[in-house]
């Protein structure tokens, strides 16, 4: 969005100047580097993409190929991975995923580059500003991975003010629902892949379940993103999983707007039946524009 896109630059720059302010004579986009290994994987998946769009009934093919570039690639990584000799993962490094892994969030944002820093340069004391070079992918998504597994963890310790069972039970929300966002990922059938956010009726849910989202908000963990209907005249939320959660998952980081609905007896089943939420939604009947 263009908002997300405005403040990706601003982070930037933020980055940019600290870079400045310790003498490192790089922008962010040149100290973080990408992963060079997976370049040719995506550029496998965007001519699959395009093969793809090529055979399909639409008027815009180059968008088309454009926004399932990336569903190739977890569908090409996801089938090499099958096979020891020649598996392969989803680098998360370069600023551009740093930025999104920390939801567009100053504070998160600095806190993730610094954790980066750390590991890649732990004697900082014993360097010159002309010994520290750009840091390498691996280096990057192994921080960034650490992070989002202890989100993961975490999400049950230091909150003894909450009541107890619904922590749990909002643990096991955010697993099953980041489960299920990766099942679609790699699914064919569902036109929009990289969907990461539900829409419920909070007034079907019992009052614990609207108190499990209501902690996932304050906690950061379900984002709220509002949206307009058709007729622009009644204004509706959505809760988007947090982005520090996509590494553990292994989600894409890339900004996808979109919603899926679940009603409140399929709701119910991310608490007392995992497996059985993971298979609800398949295809895109379920999918919803998000405004």
């Amino acid at each position: 969005s263009k908002s997300e896109a405005s403040s990706s630059r601003e982070l930037k720059k933020i980055i940019d100047k600290r870079l400045k302010e310790c003498d490192i004579p790089y922008t962010s986009d040149d100290f973080f580097k990408i992963s060079l290994k997976q370049q040719p994987i995506i550029e496998q998946a965007r001519l699959n993409a395009e093969e793809i769009a090529q055979n399909k009934n639409i008027a815009d093919k180059a968008r088309y190929a454009n926004r399932y570039t990336m569903r190739e690639f977890y569908r090409i990584v996801s089938d090499k991975s099958k096979n020891k000799r020649t598996a392969v993962s989803r680098k998360y490094s370069g600023i551009d995923d740093i930025i999104s892994f920390s939801s567009y969030n100053i504070r998160d944002c600095l806190k993730t580059c610094s954790m980066i820093f750390d590991e890649a340069y732990p004697n900082i004391a014993d360097l010159t500003p002309a010994d520290i070079i750009p840091i390498s992918s691996d280096i990057q998504d192994n921080v960034i991975n650490k992070i989002s597994k202890s989100e993961v963890v975490s999400i049950t310790l230091f909150k003894e003010h909450y009541n107890y069972e619904r922590i749990f039970e909002l643990k096991q929300l955010i697993i099953s629902l980041g489960t299920l966002f990766r099942k679609r990922l790699l699914d064919y059938n569902c036109a929009e892949y990289g969907v990461t956010a539900f829409q419920t009726s909070m007034t079907d849910l019992t009052a614990e379940e609207r108190e499990v989202i209501k902690i996932g908000v304050e906690q950061r963990y379900f984002l709220r993103r509002f949206y307009s209907d058709k007729d622009g005249n009644t204004i509706n939320t959505a809760y988007a999983l947090n982005k520090m959660f996509f590494p553990y998952f292994k989600l894409e980081l890339a900004p996808f707007a979109g919603r899926i609905k679940i009603n409140h007896e399929n709701f119910k089943k991310a608490f007392v039946a995992p497996k059985e939420f993971e298979e609800i939604y398949k295809g895109c009947e379920n999918d919803q524009s998000m405004q």
